[in-house]
């Protein structure tokens, strides 16, 4: 029978014993394993191999994610740039301007030709 576990008290403050931490978690797990049927212990050595080979896999990963962000969020940053001046009104000047434009082609009699010389006849 083990004894009961201790209550929580709901302190976290165990930072103060940090140095002896990892020492006691290196002989909790050497405890374990040797608790362990030693049919196991080659398959525990691989997977922790497997598990190494994959941490070494996700930091590479990683690298090039953050190029990846890097290199994008530079070609999307003018992008942005142009829709904030949208959205707080920046380009009214110039959303103005092409809409009085298009009235002004919209104006022009068929048959007549605009600022361009191009004929505004439609042709089906």
């Amino acid at each position: 029978n083990q004894p009961p576990a201790a209550p929580d008290n709901g302190n976290d403050d165990d930072d103060d014993d940090d140095e002896g931490h990892a020492d006691l978690d290196l002989v909790d797990q050497n405890e374990f394993l040797s608790l362990l049927p030693k049919s196991l212990l080659p398959k525990l050595d691989k997977l922790k191999s497997l598990h190494n080979a994959r941490e070494e896999i996700m930091k590479e990963y990683l690298l090039e994610r953050a190029k990846l962000e890097a290199r994008f969020g530079a070609m999307m940053k003018p992008l942005y740039e142009e829709r904030r001046k949208i959205v707080v009104g920046e380009m009214d000047e110039v959303f103005q301007k092409e809409m009085e434009e298009e009235e002004k082609r919209k104006k022009t009699p068929s048959g007549e030709t605009d600022e361009g010389g191009e004929n505004n006849e439609n042709v089906d």
